[in-house]
């Protein structure tokens, strides 16, 4: 699982697609924290995602497995 920011939520979740290099099919999103645009840009914050991998079942076939 790894956190990433953006602008806005899509943002986000490409740049961590990206980074991970990987689809959205292939991992599981939360939405952390939704971007505010704060006050002329004063106290904005951008959105923050969580994605992490999703297991196959030879995976989790081998960490059933291994204990």
């Amino acid at each position: 699982m790894a956190e990433f920011l953006g602008k806005t939520v899509e943002e986000a979740i490409e740049s961590g697609l990206k980074t991970l290099g990987v689809t959205k099919e292939e991992v599981e999103i939360e939405i952390l924290e939704e971007p505010t645009k704060g006050f002329l840009g004063i106290g904005s914050k951008p959105a923050k995602v969580s994605v992490s991998v999703k297991k196959t079942d030879g995976q989790r076939a081998i960490d059933f497995l291994n204990g």
